[in-house]
């Protein structure tokens, strides 16, 4: 933060500011265009302010700071087009940085509606003197004379985004590809998306998506745990061997422990979670198991999972699709209804086979389940070579039997939730005609 440096008098509280200064704000992220500009600003400019903001939304905070300049980039998702809207409400000029090698593209810069668009490998001078070519527009205007706030108002509620967790009952079952992918897709249709794999018991994202594994959960937790802002700096970064990273989304993934996993405390991961849901519009979290009728082995099991089902919009329940695994399904489902758990509950059967097998286990689940506390959705994944060979060359899944069947689970977690159905009603009096009937 460059809020106090020599040659800028002003602060957050609102003084004075010299004249000619322009504010600047910068999102938040790990882009190196970031250190080198405010580095630059802060060594050789007295005429450039420079702020890092976390949440765009804070600007239509009447008593905040009134910037000239937004500037983002294509790297982080952690800007949308309503929060550019936001920003040109008050009049400030967004200028939009693209990388054509590691970002997301001109057409993601385009699509948020930026005013301006310059590549991210600009020297800090030459990005200066774009700022320049603003100019001061509102840093030195009385309150007065701010621009009014036309779309959201003062007390607006903040961006709540969608949680859905990915719990497995069994394994073998594809959940870890299923997220990589619903992600992917998510992603793909310019959604902000963040992945976190709560399941410290057995973490794979990690070497999956070509991340780096010495930052994850541990590391974004601890940030949750001093009250510090978890995002951007939370988040898994790439590899430091040059190998790009797989995925259009951001994630957090979970690291492996010599000792075993490491426990999770609920509290700082609820913390971490709702920071999430304010930023981006989907989180996805793989729980790791959770309610089983044995006791539970892991240390982690249960706590990574409580508090992400406390703030989800719907659960993804994953077994095995054999008799078995329709059974402990069920069981999961009755634990679940004796845990209180409310929110819909899609079971996701992997590996099916033909459609007689599908048939027969949907009945199943059908029939063991009773109403209201059945599944919401019952989806099954198709047993498909395209993954395996996608795990083996390092690759993300883009066709074929099981991404369709993926395809359908993404859409329906964006579709409105299912109502409730009414309850099935039984014809009492043909069963108990006469009263000796209907006592017996």
């Amino acid at each position: 933060m460059d809020e106090e440096r020599p040659g800028c008098g002003t602060c957050r509280g609102g003084d004075e500011l010299m004249a000619g200064t322009i504010l600047v704000a910068l999102t938040a992220t790990k882009a190196p265009w970031s250190t080198n500009f405010r580095e630059y600003c802060r060594e050789h400019t007295t005429d450039l302010s420079v702020e890092v903001i976390v949440n765009v939304r804070s600007l239509l905070h009447p008593a905040h700071r009134q910037y000239d300049v937004l500037v983002v980039d294509d790297m982080m998702r952690l800007v949308g087009a309503a929060d550019v809207a936001a920003a040109h409400d008050r009049q400030v000029h967004v200028l939009g940085l693209t990388d054509p090698t590691q970002g997301l593209g001109r057409r993601f810069l385009e699509d948020l509606r930026v005013d301006q668009i310059a590549t991210a490998s600009l020297a800090p001078s030459e990005l200066a003197d774009l700022v320049r070519s603003v100019g001061p527009r509102n840093a030195h205007a009385g309150p007065a004379q701010r621009p009014v706030l036309l779309r959201p108002r003062p007390g607006t509620p903040r961006r709540q985004g969608s949680l859905t967790t990915f719990t497995p009952v069994s394994g073998g079952t594809g959940l870890s590809e299923t997220l990589v992918a619903v992600g992917e897709i998510l992603a793909c249709q310019r959604r902000g998306v963040l992945v976190v794999e709560a399941d410290e018991v057995s973490p794979v994202l990690a070497s999956r998506l070509r991340r780096a594994p010495g930052t994850g959960l541990p590391w974004a937790l601890a940030r949750a745990q001093h009250d510090r802002p978890v995002y951007p700096e939370g988040l898994t970064g790439g590899r430091d061997d040059g190998i790009a990273p797989l995925g259009s989304f951001d994630v957090i993934c979970g690291i492996s422990a010599p000792g075993g996993p490491l426990p999770v405390n609920p509290v700082e991961l609820t913390a971490l979670l709702e920071q999430a849901l304010e930023i981006y519009e989907h989180v996805l979290v793989d729980t790791g198991p959770w309610l089983t009728r044995a006791p539970q082995t892991g240390r982690d099991r249960l706590n990574a999972a409580r508090p992400a089902l406390a703030l989800a919009r719907q659960a993804l329940v994953f077994a095995r699709a054999t008799p078995d695994g329709a059974t402990q399904l069920v069981e999961w489902r009755s634990a679940a209804h004796d845990n209180g758990l409310q929110v819909p509950i899609s079971a996701v059967l992997g590996r099916a086979a033909g459609k007689y097998e599908r048939s027969h286990l949907a009945h199943m689940l059908e029939v063991n389940t009773n109403w209201p506390h059945t599944f919401a959705r019952v989806h099954f994944l198709p047993e498909d070579a395209r993954v395996a060979k996608a795990r083996w060359n390092a690759d993300l899944v883009t066709g074929g039997r099981w991404w369709r069947s993926v395809q359908a689970i993404a859409r329906a977690m964006t579709e409105p939730l299912p109502e409730a159905v009414a309850p099935p009603v039984a014809a009492v009096r043909p069963l108990f005609g006469a009263p000796a009937g209907a006592a017996q």
